[in-house]
């Protein structure tokens, strides 16, 4: 039997032990941009949800005011936070362009264009917002909003092509044995959940970028949300990219 003594030492070492991986956490995303982004992001489409309660709620109109210049605080330092980022993704190019499998090298490739296309329209706004350039917005948004559902079109043709080649090899080999860290509680579930199980990298990257597909979606028009949808799938998908810079083996690879 353990003493209250003994419990008590337990206890504080595990709180101690649970501060310092929290802090640690802390560090690794303060200490990249990535995680910088992702973490600005999550709190950015959070605020468009509190915004949209607030309008449902109407609230008086200084308070949505505060909170909207908030939000849009947020927006206007996660764009200076990824100036130039689109010739870093550009560069990527050379490595995606040598990969020996076809259907990576093609939705990999045009992804990362599509991608350093957006961040460039992204840039062009920004600038233009901060009156350093004058711009048609209108159409560079346009041109944004394109790009952006481009690219994570090419990331969802890629996720899907991962999923056929792992139910390939369900098919041929039988279901791998289930990591230690499991998505899904133990169940008899379908192949495809339990595949996703199998693989928690694809089901990260899946469920993300079908959120994400919602976000250019709705802002060209394509299906009707609301902006607290809106809001919603954009803390989903931005809660997973960041659960990825915390744990990196949720990265699919190549990438």
């Amino acid at each position: 039997m353990i003493s209250n003594r003994n419990f008590e030492t337990y206890r504080d070492q595990k709180v101690y032990a649970n501060l310092i991986g929290t802090m640690d956490t802390w560090v690794k995303l303060n200490a990249s941009s990535a995680g910088k982004d992702k973490l600005i992001r999550v709190l950015q489409y959070t605020l468009k949800v509190v915004n949209h309660y607030h309008q449902q709620r109407q609230t008086n109109a200084g308070t949505l005011q505060s909170w909207k210049q908030l939000e849009g605080s947020l927006s206007s330092f996660r764009k200076l936070l990824r100036m130039g980022k689109s010739v870093e993704v550009l560069r990527g190019t050379s490595r995606t362009i040598r990969l020996s499998d076809p259907v990576y090298r093609v939705t990999l490739t045009i992804g990362r264009i599509a991608q350093s296309m957006f961040l460039f329209a992204d840039h062009l706004l920004w600038l233009s917002r901060a009156g350093v350039i004058s711009i048609d917005v209108k159409k560079w948004e346009q041109i944004f909003y394109r790009c952006w559902l481009y690219s994570i079109t090419m990331n969802l043709c890629r996720d899907v092509y991962d999923l056929w080649r792992a139910a390939e090899l369900y098919a041929e080999h039988g279901m791998p044995p289930a990591p230690r860290r499991r998505l899904l509680p133990e169940l008899r579930a379908r192949p495809l959940a339990l595949i996703l199980d199998r693989h928690r990298d694809l089901a990260v990257d899946f469920v993300k970028n079908a959120f994400d597909l919602m976000l250019p979606l709705a802002a060209l028009g394509h299906v009707p949300l609301s902006s607290g949808a809106v809001g919603v799938c954009g803390v989903v998908s931005s809660a997973l990219a960041l659960w990825t810079v915390v744990d990196p083996s949720l990265t699919l690879r190549p990438s």
